[in-house]
Order: C-alpha cells, then structure tokens, then sequence
C-alpha cells in the first residue's frame, strides 16, 4: 500500500446486512528492530494499521461491521518495541 493511497469509499450497507472486517498481517512495521530496518532508530510505527482501524472506526455504522477479525503475523520479531505497538 502506498503512503498517500486512499481507502475506498464504500455505499451504505443494505438494509438487513453485516459486514465482518478482515485485517491480515499487521507486522509491517518501519522503525527499530524490524525486519523492514533493523538499524534504525525510528519509533516503531505501523502506519497501515492507523489506517485501516481508522477506516474500520469510521465505517462501523455505515457499513454495519459487527466483527473485526485479525488474520496473520502480529509482529514480525519477537521484541518488546513491536509488541508494545501491538
């Protein structure tokens, strides 16, 4: 996903429905001690999931999301910089 992409916007549920969120594999992280750069010294962030918690937050009415799910790696290394952020 690039930096500046936007998520779409979607029409309003249909009367009746539901709709249940799907996130996959959140460990992209950019920062300290990741995979993505483990020499810098960035604060470790993943922007991606701003996004889409964002878009799930915003979303929940319109589009009835009942149920968020989460599919896939939480981390991608087992250090306590990612797993505070997670």
């Amino acid at each position: 996903m690039c930096a500046q992409a936007e998520l779409p916007t979607l029409d309003e549920a249909p009367d009746n429905t539901f709709t249940i969120a799907v996130m996959a594999d959140t460990q992209s992280y950019s920062g300290k001690g990741t995979k993505h750069d483990p020499e810098s010294r960035d604060e470790v962030k993943n922007r991606v999931f701003d996004s889409q918690t964002g878009w799930i937050t915003k979303n929940v009415d319109k589009q009835n999301i009942i149920f968020v799910s989460h599919a896939g790696d939480v981390v991608d290394m087992n250090n306590t910089d990612q797993w505070n952020v997670a």
